[in-house]
């Protein structure tokens, strides 16, 4: 649907006018009096391909004192289909307008309507499925073709939302609770700077010099150097703020574009001084939120160079220095393998890496880097261009496959296309996390190339599926199965947790979903006939044990003494089915349809695409009647199999009360050389699990094939062992086929072999691979020896050394590491 008025299929019941009318000086506010309708859709805000259906705008009589303007702006996100036509609003009637989709382009899709009279808005959203499935992506893009996309992306939606009476933005992640949130416009202007018309620069400047000055400048005030929310109605200290718009004005200071006037320049200097005296000189934090800590320390470092400050620069590579300390003895960074925050460390540490002169900075942010793209790189699906889980910090929109901060980065770091396809991006838009479009220019400006070790393990497509990767990161260990079918991932516990990890995430690959996932994620907690999906229960207090395609998941949670009533307490697995579901149910072999009551104990199995799952519900603690002991239960286009330790019609009092339930699940695929009865008669003869309890401890002893057996203390919550084929699972730190991280002097991987190493030295080998990535993490320089070079090599403090292998070289040992 481009430029003809006629495809808009436009039903009025207002006398349509076309003007311009011109704003007054009060920002814009929300127009409480219209009310969207998306009629005909699929799931949610999802409609079909060239559905009938359609999106309706009501505005009640009485919203205005008089006739006035009424602007309406229907645009894709991803394309260039748009639309803006312009009515008048009659306060003594009902507005109308209904728009048919029939001829939207995939992808999501925004309409807003605005008095421009009044400075009043209300949006809507709503996403297209595409009409063909599914298939993995192939195809390569440059880094400037990749730019220009980033570039229209943020223009074309930042500028839909732009409020120029507040010299800002709409967040426009969510239609019912918009508000205007001023680290969003600094992404904007990034990118208004690098556009061509000069209204584009004039804009920039009027945000960037608004924005700067928003900032709390009373020296006394404990908030000091603080940017705030905005710079209109929200004018409170704002943390994301004050640590995101910092090293974005620092890198225009040091590279200042010909877009940039010199006025603004001084602006960001002055907020510059302000935020880096008052809050990043001062913050204390470990390097938990670790996005935090590095853009403070990247605000530093760069604020260094600014000024000429050496006590700043040498603060900052303390900061850096802390963190090797921190991250590396544990394994990884708290915030390993996220979907959204991997990047946004990422900018920060690229920030320092590029401007810094401090050469140890430099070198230290470097392997920080590298370290961390580590984590994405072990648990990377690079035919589906997909991040596998678990976890360690996500939204709705990343566990469902959409696109994020991290994809964009990847994109850009590998030039590759896929990871920010049109319905990745509606997902997004779908599950209200939008924002994280925002800063995707900002991202490819500043993003850098992978070494090459770890491009080629990010897309080497031949590799031998599937494969288990284990490492260890600072609360635990990770566990996960990648085979073409599906991923399994779990971590050994989620207590504690930062906020959104995802311990538990089963992936289906099935291409009837729009972006070729269906997530499966765990929750516990309490419902009152409430509709199973993303939002239920919460992922704290569960513990997981993972051996390639078998898990055993447990829960151990004792409710506040203020939780109250409820009717059902459950734990169990939630799958996304909003496009396709799970076929052929059985319970022990006999066919079922959910929902279905399953006895604990029981066998269910079922099979998606090419992909098979098996669930045994394991023991679940009562706390008050159950009409259900487990149950596969559909709801709200998902699908839950959950047990239950209570059922109850009448709601139950659970506070202070301990629930305790695990379940065990496999997994299966064709493609693995199984047919789906074969798997279920598999299941069914050979896999045993028996559970041993005490008042302390329980034991868990699952035989098929290895044996995986287990002990879990009931007093502390902690696994007192994992034993996969009478090998303990967690002894190494970081197990992969293609990286290893060593407690001790030596490390062999593939045909590279190294020794006199340094404590957690680590190196990256992929398959087939030309060269080695090997990391000395310590704070003294290190007299290494490889079998791939002769003599000693000398590594520097925290430096990354590429070793290439020489020709004679052969991959002669193929054994899983």
């Amino acid at each position: 649907m481009k430029g003809a008025l006629s495809s808009f299929f436009w039903q009025v019941s207002a006398t349509c006018l076309f003007f311009l009318v011109a704003q007054s000086a009060f920002g814009e506010s929300p127009l409480t009096h219209a009310t969207f309708s998306l009629l005909g859709t699929r799931y949610s805000t999802f409609f079909d391909a060239g559905s009938t259906g359609a999106i309706k705008l009501i505005i009640s009589p009485a919203a205005s004192a008089t006739s006035e303007p009424l602007i309406v702006h229907h645009f894709a996100l991803s394309d260039d289909d748009e639309e803006t036509s312009a009515f008048t609003y009659d306060p003594q009637s009902t507005f109308s307008l209904s728009l048919s989709v029939g001829a939207w382009s995939p992808g999501a899709h925004y309409v807003i309507a605005r008095m421009p009279l009044t400075h009043r808005i209300r949006w809507m959203h709503c996403e297209i499925l595409p009409a063909t499935n599914y298939s993995p992506p192939t195809a390569s893009i440059s880094r400037s073709e990749l730019l220009a996309r980033y570039h229209k992306l943020v223009m074309r939606k930042m500028s839909a939302f732009f409020d120029e009476d507040t010299t800002g933005t709409w967040l426009a992640n969510d239609p019912d609770s918009d508000y205007h949130w001023m680290r969003e416009d600094a992404y904007y202007a990034i990118a208004l700077l690098d556009d061509p018309a000069t209204s584009s620069h004039a804009r920039a400047n009027a945000i960037l010099k608004t924005l700067a000055q928003a900032q709390d400048r009373i020296l006394s005030s404990p908030t000091y150097g603080w940017f705030y929310t905005n710079a209109a109605d929200l004018r409170t200290p704002q943390n994301a703020s004050t640590f995101f718009i910092p090293p974005i004005l620092a890198s225009l200071c040091l590279n200042p574009p010909p877009s940039l006037q010199p006025d603004s320049l001084q602006e960001i200097r002055e907020a510059l001084l302000h935020v880096t005296n008052g809050v990043m000189s001062r913050f204390s934090f470990s390097p938990v939120y670790e996005n935090f800590y590095f853009m403070g320390t990247a605000t530093l470092a760069l604020c260094g160079e600014i000024f000429d400050n050496q006590e700043w620069r040498e603060l900052a590579r303390a900061k850096l220095e802390s963190a090797h300390s921190f991250f590396l003895p544990r394994g990884s960074g708290s915030e390993w393998n996220s979907p959204v925050y991997t990047a946004v460390s990422d900018w920060a540490l690229l920030l320092i890496a590029t401007h810094s002169r401090d050469e140890a900075m430099r070198s230290l942010a470097s392997q920080l880097r590298e370290r961390m793209w580590l984590d994405v790189a072990l648990t990377l699906n690079p035919i589906h261009r997909q991040q596998v889980g678990p976890f360690s910090r996500v939204y709705e929109d990343g566990v469902r496959g959409g696109a994020g901060l991290t994809a964009f980065a990847l994109a850009n770091g590998l030039n590759l296309e896929g990871f920010d396809s049109p319905m990745r991006l509606a997902e997004m838009v779908a599950a209200r996390h939008s924002l994280d479009i925002n800063p995707s220019y900002w991202i490819a400006k500043v993003g850098g190339s992978f070494s090459l070790p770890l491009h080629y393990a990010m897309t080497d497509t031949t590799s031998t599926t599937p494969r288990s990767v284990r490492q260890q990161n600072i609360y635990g260990d990770t566990c996960s199965y990648i085979a073409k079918d599906y991923s399994l991932g779990s971590c050994s516990s989620t207590t504690p947790s930062l906020l959104g990890m995802e311990g538990f995430l089963l992936q289906i690959y099935d291409s009837r979903m729009p972006v070729g996932v269906a997530a499966h994620f765990s929750r516990a907690g309490i419902t009152n006939n409430d509709a199973f999906g993303y939002e239920i229960g919460s992922t704290e207090d569960m513990f997981g044990f993972q051996h390639e395609n078998r898990l055993l998941w447990l829960v151990d949670r004792t409710f506040p003494a203020s939780t109250g009533l409820a009717s059902q307490v459950f734990f169990g697995v939630i799958g996304d089915e909003r496009f396709s579901q799970w076929e052929d149910w059985r319970v022990d072999n006999s066919p079922v349809e959910p929902p279905a009551s399953i006895p604990l104990g029981s066998l269910v199995t079922a099979r998606r695409g090419s992909a098979y799952l098996g669930f045994v519900p394991l023991y679940a603690s009562s706390l008050g009647p159950r009409n259900r002991y487990a149950a596969i239960v559909r709801s709200s286009g998902h699908i839950a199999l959950t047990l239950f330790g209570l059922d109850s019609a009448t709601p139950q009092d659970i506070g202070n009360q301990r629930f305790e339930a695990a379940f065990a699940i496999v997994c299966g695929s064709a493609s693995e050389g199984l047919s789906y009865e074969q798997f279920v008669a598999e299941c069914l003869a050979h896999s045993t699990i028996e559970i041993v309890e005490t008042a302390t401890e329980r034991s868990f002893a699952w035989e098929w094939g290895q044996t995986m057996n287990a002990a879990f203390s009931r007093s502390t919550r902690q696994w007192l062992s994992r034993l996969a084929d009478g090998k303990e699972v967690s002894q190494d730190i970081l197990l992969a086929d293609f990286a290893v991280q060593s407690p001790t002097g030596t490390l062999s991987l593939h045909d590279f072999s190294a020794w006199n190493l340094p404590s957690y030295a680590w190196a990256v080998c992929p398959r087939l691979s030309p060269a080695a990535l090997l990391v000395n993490p310590s704070s003294t320089p290190a007299e290494v020896f490889t079998s791939w070079t002769s003599g000693s090599l000398t590594l520097r403090p925290f430096a990354l050394e590429t070793i290439q292998r020489p020709p004679t070289s052969s991959i002669n040992d193929w054994r899983p590491y």
